[in-house]
C-alpha cells in the first residue's frame, strides 16, 4: 500500500513535470506559429524581388539592345574621327608654323627685355641722383635757415641772428 501511495505520488509529479513541458510546447508552438508568418512575410518579399527582377531582366535587354545601336553610332563616330584625325595633323602644321612665328616674337621680347632691364638700372641711377639733389636740397635749405634771418636788412647783427636761432 506504502508502496503504491509513493509510485502515484511520483506518478502526479511526472504528470506535472509533463503538463509543464506541455506547455513549453505550447510557447514553442506559438513561436514557431510567429516565426511561419514571418517567412510568409519573407516568402512576399521574395516574390516581389523576383518579379522586380524580371523587370529588370527586361530592362537590361532593353539597353542591350539600345548598345547595339550606340556600338553602331560609335562605329560611324570613329570614321568620322579619322576625318578629323586628318584635319588635326592639317590643323598641327598650322600649330607648328605658328610656333616658329611665336619663338621669333619672344627673340623678339627678350630682346625688348634687355632694353626694358638698361632703362630700369637707368631709372634706378637716376633715382640715386634725384635723392642725391633731394639731399642737397635739405641741405641747402637748412643752411637758409640757419643763415637768412635778416641778413639782407641787417648785416651786422648776423652774430645775433644766429644766436637767436640756436637759443630760441
Amino acid at each position: 500500500m506504502l508502496g503504491l501511495k509513493i509510485s502515484q505520488a511520483g506518478l502526479r509529479t511526472s504528470e506535472m513535470a509533463l503538463e509543464k513541458s506541455q506547455a513549453g510546447f505550447r510557447t514553442s508552438g506559438m513561436a514557431l506559429e510567429v516565426s511561419q508568418a514571418g517567412f510568409r512575410t519573407s516568402a512576399m518579399a521574395l516574390g516581389r524581388y523576383q518579379a522586380w527582377f524580371r523587370t529588370s531582366g527586361m530592362a537590361l535587354e532593353v539597353s542591350q539592345a539600345g548598345f547595339r545601336t550606340s556600338a553602331m553610332a560609335l562605329e560611324v563616330s570613329q570614321v568620322g574621327f579619322r576625318t578629323s584625325e586628318m584635319a588635326l595633323g592639317i590643323s598641327q602644321a598650322g600649330f607648328r608654323t605658328s610656333s616658329m612665328a611665336l619663338e621669333v616674337s619672344q627673340a623678339g621680347f627678350r630682346t625688348s627685355g634687355m632694353a626694358l632691364e638698361r632703362f630700369q638700372a637707368w631709372f634706378r641711377t637716376s633715382g640715386m641722383a634725384l635723392e642725391k639733389s633731394q639731399a642737397g636740397f635739405r641741405t641747402s635749405k637748412l643752411g637758409f635757415q640757419i643763415h637768412g634771418f635778416s641778413d639782407r636788412d641787417y648785416p651786422d647783427q648776423r652774430f645775433f641772428s644766429l644766436l637767436n636761432f640756436i637759443y630760441f
